[in-house]
């Protein structure tokens, strides 16, 4: 894990099974854990066609962000769904 100064911003939100087959795939650029005031959530990057960056926050399945109460529930997550991604602790 990395730290590093990251501002969370509102935008794309994906669930776990979109997220699963992007990183499967190397579409994601980064995978950022980020603390807000609900808890612990995951922010996944990826550079589109333009060169722009893009985020998208993991959702659950009835729409909303997905918080995590602990930053060790996001790292088994990501261990266990995401194929051991490494992520960053902003």
């Amino acid at each position: 894990m990395l730290y590093c100064s990251y501002t969370l911003k509102e935008g794309y939100k994906m669930q776990l099974q979109e997220l699963r087959t992007l990183v499967e795939y190397e579409a994601v650029k980064s995978l950022i854990a980020s603390r807000t005031q609900g808890g612990w959530v995951l922010v996944a990057t990826s550079d589109t066609d333009n060169y722009k960056s893009e985020n998208a926050l993991l959702e659950v399945a009835r729409g909303g962000t997905r918080f995590f109460k602990t930053l060790d529930a996001l790292a088994k997550l990501v261990k266990t769904e995401l194929y051991g991604s490494t992520f960053t602790v902003c």
